[in-house]
C-alpha cells in the first residue's frame, strides 16, 4: 500500500467492527468502518498526530465521509500520553487531502479485510487477532460470507443454538496489479458520483455554451471541464435533461436552451 503520495502519512489502520458487507463493483467493502491515520510532524520526526475518519458506504456502493476528528501532536512513544492542541496546518492537511485519504481508506478496507462469521461468545480481541494472524500465515481458509449472521441458523454438535456475528478477517489473497488498477478507478468514480442541483446547472451551462458553437461537442466539453469518463459526462447530460435543466432531445441531435433554475425547486439555493 503506497502512502507516500500523502505528505508525512506514516500508517493507516481500518476497523470495520461487525459491519455488514456491501458490494463495491466486484469487490466487497464494509458498510461502515473507522480509519486511523498516523502522520509524522514535519518539524519534529519524533512526534506524530492522528486523524480519524468514519466512512459509510451505501447499498449502491457510494462512499460517504460521515465523521472526521483530529488529535494534536504527541510523542511517537505511545506510552507518553501528553498532547498538543490541534493547529491550523493539520486542519488544512485533512481538507486538502480529503479525497485522497478517503480513497486510500477504501483501498485498505478492501485489501486487508474480508467478511466471515464467528460465534458471538468467541468474538474477543484476542481471538480476532489470532484468527487474522492464522489467515495471514495461510493456515486458515477465509470464506466469503455475505449473508447476515442472523440468517445463519442451526445448532452446534453440543446442542447449543448457533449465534453468529460478523467478523472482518484478514484478506489472505492480496489484490494483484490489475485488480488494484480496477479498484482505484472504481473508487474514483464512486467518490465523484455525487450529482446535485449545483452540478446539473454547471452541466447545462457548459452544454449550452459548447452546443451553440458550429461543430460544438458539448458532451466532450463537459468531460474535459468536469473530469471523468465520456460515459460519465453522458450520464450528467441525461440527468440534467431528466431534471429539466436541459430540454429533451432526439438521439444524435444537440438541443440547447438557456440555463435556468426550476421555479419552486431551487428557490434560495446557490
Amino acid at each position: 500500500m503506497v502512502v507516500e503520495l500523502i505528505p508525512n502519512l506514516k500508517t493507516v489502520l481500518v476497523e470495520p467492527a461487525q459491519a455488514e458487507p456491501v458490494a463495491l463493483g466486484d469487490f466487497v467493502v464494509p458498510e461502515s468502518f473507522s480509519v486511523w491515520f498516523v502522520f509524522t510532524d514535519p518539524k519534529d520526526k519524533t512526534r506524530e498526530w492522528d486523524l480519524f475518519f468514519n466512512v459509510v458506504v451505501s447499498d449502491l456502493g457510494t462512499p460517504k465521509l460521515d465523521e472526521v476528528s483530529i488529535k494534536g501532536c504527541r510523542s511517537n512513544n505511545l506510552l507518553k500520553v501528553e498532547r498538543e492542541g490541534v493547529e491550523r496546518w493539520q486542519l488544512k492537511i485533512a481538507e486538502q487531502y480529503r479525497t485522497q485519504l478517503l480513497t486510500l481508506a477504501l483501498r485498505v478496507a478492501i485489501e486487508t479485510r474480508f467478511p466471515t462469521v464467528m460465534l458471538r461468545r468467541e468474538l474477543t480481541a484476542e481471538n480476532s487477532a489470532t484468527l487474522r494472524a492464522l489467515t495471514q500465515a495461510g493456515s486458515k481458509p477465509n470464506e466469503r460470507v455475505l449473508e447476515h449472521p442472523s440468517t445463519i441458523t442451526g445448532k452446534l454438535p453440543s446442542g447449543e443454538v448457533a449465534d453468529f456475528v460478523r467478523f472482518w478477517d484478514g484478506n489472505p489473497e492480496p489484490l494483484d496489479q490489475k485488480q488494484l488498477k480496477t479498484l482505484q478507478q472504481l473508487i474514483g468514480k464512486k467518490i465523484r458520483q455525487k450529482i446535485n442541483n449545483e452540478l446539473l446547472v454547471k452541466v447545462a451551462q457548459i452544454y449550452n455554451e459548447e452546443g451553440s458553437r458550429i461543430g460544438g461537442k458539448p458532451v466532450k466539453a463537459i468531460q474535459v471541464q468536469l473530469g471523468g469518463s465520456y460515459r460519465t459526462a453522458q450520464d450528467y447530460v441525461r440527468k440534467a435533461r431528466e431534471e429539466g435543466y436541459l430540454p429533451t432531445t432526439t438521439a444524435g441531435k444537440v438541443t440547447t436552451k438557456q440555463t435556468r433554475a426550476r421555479k419552486g425547486k431551487d428557490d434560495g439555493k446557490k
